[in-house]
């Protein structure tokens, strides 16, 4: 039996298909049961997924940011999603009271810490990241 597909494109652009059930495929012979979606995805860009550290879909990295869906499967979402978070802990440690000079050190402190793992694991990867 030929396989029937739709192809369908969700809000962001990206591509998925959907296999058409018997109602749908203009068969009368089709047996098969619907089967469910498989989308189009393309690779995480997002260092911790390049690393093999966790499979983390860069759309959650969008969502949990709060960052531009453009940058998903792109490079550009590391130095974004890095950027983002050094201003989300500024914000924190404003937030708790926190001198504002200490709050941009310790937010800096941290970007550096992060900047230096990435690189660490570039190297033994061999493999850029960023």
């Amino acid at each position: 039996m030929t396989d029937k597909v739709k192809v369908m494109t969700d809000l962001t652009g990206r591509m998925s298909t959907e296999d058409l059930d018997d109602s749908q495929s203009n068969n009368p012979m089709a047996d098969e049961p619907h089967k469910p979606k498989r989308p189009f995805k393309a690779e995480s860009k997002n260092w911790i997924y390049q690393a093999g550290l966790g499979e983390v879909d860069d759309m959650e990295v969008i969502k949990s940011l709060n960052l531009d869906p453009a940058l998903a499967y792109n490079i550009a979402i590391n130095k974004a999603a890095i950027d983002k978070a050094q201003a989300l802990t500024y914000k924190s440690l404003i937030d708790q009271g926190v001198k504002p000079k200490d709050a941009k050190a310790a937010a800096d402190k941290s970007k550096q810490e992060t900047l230096s793992n990435i690189r660490t694991v570039e190297k033994e990867l061999n493999k850029k990241l960023l």
